[in-house]
């Protein structure tokens, strides 16, 4: 291939060359545990690449009948048929050069010359925005054979997101009350006294010199700016989100998740709960800003987390108006750290849904360069933002 990539790039032709040598894929329980009676035989895979669409199937259209993988292109032309141990002995070599992989990296010319062969020569193209591999397996639930698109996420590497940051993601709170603070009042409250020791990129730079900073400032943490806010007399009121777009995709959640999700950047914020998800939960519940009654013990605000958490990371993303349409139809595909491949199939979404919860957590994304964490004035009225970023652990 002639290219570096990291380890969750390079997970996607090991995840090619794993499902090809093994023929099923496994569905997996809220631990990320293999279920040993519940797999998915593998029929096809669909790879695109330069506006090429290959097609990866057994000789003999199943795996245990087969000992041959036939590469066809959309005509149906072989390109090349390559034996199924061929694929098994350099899934296991490409897994263990990931692992030993630092950074951005190349793979080695045995490994590269194989995917050439198989026609992987450069990055694969993604048809929608979630969807990393198409499969067609076998669903022994229905008889058919359904096409279905796969997110892939890699634990070979760093951990993946599940909602981006961005200024779509941003949460604005208006500061009411409180004395009137003069704009260097406002900077001494945003600044921490300690300056940096080493110059930032120039991207820092210029992101710092937009919203009014210098060079070597730093901002002090959000839990000690709005703990010196609210000892200047004011208060801290929800306003909107920045992005009218990402507040209409949550309100299809309920119309009051702009709201949920305010409490919860500002209760993490405070440490008033910690970033991950489950502690997240159980502090809304007990806090219930949306005042519910909860009095049968309804799992009202977790049902509506899980249902968001899930259709993040199958299709919704915060710019963009959500449909409700999936772009990844079958699940997710785990790369464990092991090596072995698991799958949260829509057929197993409860499990799936449990392991958003359990994986998940709030991470703060850089504040400069999202314009959030610091007390600004606007049209003569002072504001607050926080930013909503969700990773898998």
């Amino acid at each position: 291939m002639g290219h570096s990539y990291n380890k969750g790039e390079w997970s996607e032709p090991y995840v090619l060359l794993k499902l090809l040598a093994e023929g099923k894929l496994h569905a997996a329980d809220e631990n990320l545990d293999a279920i040993p009676h519940l797999y998915y035989p593998l029929i096809n895979i669909l790879r695109f690449e330069a506006k090429s669409k290959f097609v990866y199937g057994y000789e003999n259209y199943s795996f245990k009948d087969s000992t041959n993988i036939r590469i066809t292109d959309c005509n149906n032309n072989t390109l090349a048929t390559i034996p199924i141990k061929d694929f098994k002995e350099k899934s296991l070599k490409l897994f263990e050069e990931i692992k030993a992989g630092k950074g951005t990296f190349p793979v080695s010319s045995n490994i590269e010359n194989f995917l050439n062969a198989i026609q992987v020569t450069r990055k694969a193209e993604k048809p929608t925005s979630k969807r990393d591999i198409t499969i067609i397996v076998h669903d022994e639930e229905t008889g058919h054979t359904p096409e279905l698109g796969f997110s892939i996420k890699s634990k070979l590497g760093g951990p993946a997101t599940l909602l981006n940051a961005g200024f779509t993601t941003n949460f604005i709170y208006k500061l009411e009350g409180g004395t009137p603070l003069s704009d260097i009042e406002i900077k001494n409250i945003n600044l921490d006294t300690a300056l940096l020791t080493k110059k930032p990129s120039d991207k820092t730079i210029a992101d710092k010199k937009k919203y009014g900073f210098d060079v070597y400032e730093t901002l002090n943490s959000s839990d000690i700016i709005l703990t010196e806010i609210e000892s200047k007399g004011y208060s801290i009121k929800f306003y909107k989100t920045e992005n009218e777009i990402f507040s209409t995709n949550l309100q299809m959640f309920d119309s009051n998740f702009p709201l949920v999700f305010s409490e919860i950047l500002l209760a993490n914020a405070r440490n008033y709960c910690t970033n991950k998800m489950e502690d997240i939960l159980d502090y809304i519940e007990t806090k219930n800003p949306c005042k519910y009654n909860l009095g049968n013990n309804h799992p009202i605000y977790r049902y509506k987390m899980k249902n968001f958490l899930t259709d993040a990371s199958l299709g919704l993303m915060p710019g963009q108006v959500w449909t409700g349409k999936y772009d990844a139809t079958g699940g997710y595909i785990i790369v464990k750290k092991s090596g072995e491949l698991v799958c949260y199939h829509i057929y197993n979404r409860d499990e799936f849904q449990e392991y958003l919860v359990k994986s998940t957590y709030l991470e703060a994304a850089s504040r400069f360069k999202h314009g959030y964490g610091f007390v600004y004035r606007e049209n003569g009225e002072l504001f607050f933002k926080l930013n909503l970023q969700v990773r898998f652990k």
